[in-house]
């Protein structure tokens, strides 16, 4: 198996295997399928190409034979096998020394096997073969290659017909220049493939495919990789969400004037940072290492800094006036980002813990209930 087939088969098992895992570990299988398509694609692609050759060399073959007089350059296979095919050659070579037609015979080595070079009169030659389920094959570029098939006919008792192709031609490998550029066409393909994994993983227009090519990684090393927890996965996710958060602060800056995707970078801060948030509350504080608590801490400090660094670039393109008619609507981005940089997460989640724990419980205030009831109604009777 040469490289270029090695790449092609390894890419394919790499995608398939990347396609199959992302379905049952993120679920929706029929998101995946194009991802299968392209493992398919670039499984084919080498043979496809090669088999192409071939078959263009049969067919300029063809109408090159439709164009010229029979028996110049041309191709004759028996009809029938050779009821003695393995020694039909030797015997064809003893038969034909003894003829004064052809000056020499001999024996010859091709890649799929030994053969007859018969030399006629001059410098023209004609090939003998044998193929493998035992058919003779005579061809040439002579004007006596149509006399010797059928002189090799009467010889063994086979029809010699005449064929546009030859069967000894095989699929013709890719080299030289387009090998390379099947090479770079195989690698894109592939990128093509795990980007379209990445994308149906994380269907989300807050990151770029390269973005969420990161994500899927820490994924796949949370289900492979010996000792990462999903705990660890899910703190790398945020760490990694974080600092895409502060990339949309510069992006921000650089936008153009009044462009509409100042807006954009504005709002995929904020569910960026809603991600970023998802992932340190799905986290148990109670079976957290020390370690993990660390960076949750880490992370949280760094996500406030994010959120008010994308607010104060908004502030600065508010106040250069070059936001156009989308001013209003940064300004109220702005402030959720600025209440989102001031929210505490954890603390948040414990304060509403707390209000849910402190509300009484029905039953609790159930005695006060009863007590009002059976004074009314001792009231409307006059027992009192």
């Amino acid at each position: 198996m040469n490289k270029l087939r090695a790449l092609s088969v390894a890419g394919a098992l790499v995608l398939s295997v990347l396609g199959t895992w992302a379905a049952l570990r993120y679920g929706s299988p029929f998101r995946y399928v194009r991802a299968l398509l392209v493992a398919a694609f670039v499984l084919a692609l080498p043979s496809v190409l090669a088999y192409g050759k071939l078959w263009a060399r049969r067919g300029r073959r063809y109408v090159a034979s439709r164009r010229r007089d029979g028996g110049h350059g041309t191709t004759f296979v028996s009809e029938e096998r050779d009821p003695e095919s393995e020694s039909a050659l030797s015997a064809v070579a003893t038969a034909l020394a003894r003829e004064d037609e052809y000056r020499d015979v001999r024996t010859e080595d091709f890649s799929d096997g030994e053969g007859l070079l018969v030399t006629h009169s001059g410098f023209h030659s004609s090939f003998v073969r044998r193929t493998e389920d035992g058919r003779l094959v005579v061809t040439g570029d002579s004007e006596t290659t149509r006399s010797l098939a059928r002189r090799i006919g009467d010889l063994r008792g086979v029809s010699m017909a005449e064929r546009p192709n030859n069967p000894f031609f095989s699929p013709i490998p890719v080299r030289g220049a387009p090998r390379a550029f099947l090479s770079v066409l195989l690698i894109v393909a592939l990128a093509v493939g795990v980007g379209s994994v990445a994308g149906a993983a994380y269907p989300v227009d807050s990151y770029n495919t390269l973005e969420k090519a990161v994500l899927v990684s820490y994924d796949a090393r949370a289900d492979f990789v010996p000792g990462v927890s999903r705990t660890d996965a899910r703190l790398d996710k945020a760490a990694f969400m974080t600092d895409s958060l502060g990339e949309e602060a510069v992006e921000i800056r650089w936008e153009a004037n009044e462009s509409r995707f100042l807006v954009e970078d504005a709002e995929q801060a904020l569910a960026i940072s809603a991600d970023v948030r998802t992932r340190l509350r799905g986290t148990d504080s109670n079976s957290l290492s020390p370690a993990q608590a660390a960076r949750v801490d880490r992370i949280e400090t760094d996500l406030h800094e994010a959120e008010r660094s994308v607010a104060e670039a908004i502030t600065v393109r508010l106040e250069n006036d070059t936001t156009g008619e989308y001013a209003p609507r940064l300004r109220s981005l702005r402030a959720r980002l600025r209440r989102a940089a001031e929210r505490p997460i954890r603390a948040s989640d414990s304060a509403s813990e707390r209000r849910r724990d402190d509300r009484p419980s029905p039953w609790e205030s159930k005695p006060a209930v009863l007590s009002y009831v059976i004074a009314r109604q001792t009231t409307a009777i006059g027992w009192d």
